[in-house]
């Protein structure tokens, strides 16, 4: 029997083909799930770094703002700031200040 596509099914699964499913590692998967487990790790990341992770985006904040009047914005040197500042975010976003 050839395999149709699941909304074209009118009968359930009988038991002997979902377990052969879950035997090959066919099992579904929520993506609720995978989105509440992710957003529990953000909030968990804020709860425990958050206060550090404002203080440093506030320093990366300030220094942009304090540079602006010496720094030359032309096509030249635009790599080198956005280096400079994606430097300083990603030392903001990782774990060891």
């Amino acid at each position: 029997m050839a395999e149709q596509p699941a909304q074209d099914r009118t009968e359930e699964a009988t038991p002997k083909r979902i377990r052969e499913a879950r035997e090959k590692g066919d099992v579904a998967r929520s993506m609720e799930l995978t989105s509440a487990v992710l957003m529990l790790a953000v909030l968990l990341l804020f709860y425990f770094n958050g206060e550090a992770f404002l203080r440093g985006l506030s320093s990366v904040i300030r220094d942009v703002y304090s540079s602006l009047a010496t720094i030359s914005l032309n096509p030249r040197n635009l790599p080198t700031l956005v280096a400079w500042i994606s430097g300083r975010g990603i030392l903001v976003l990782g774990p060891v200040q």
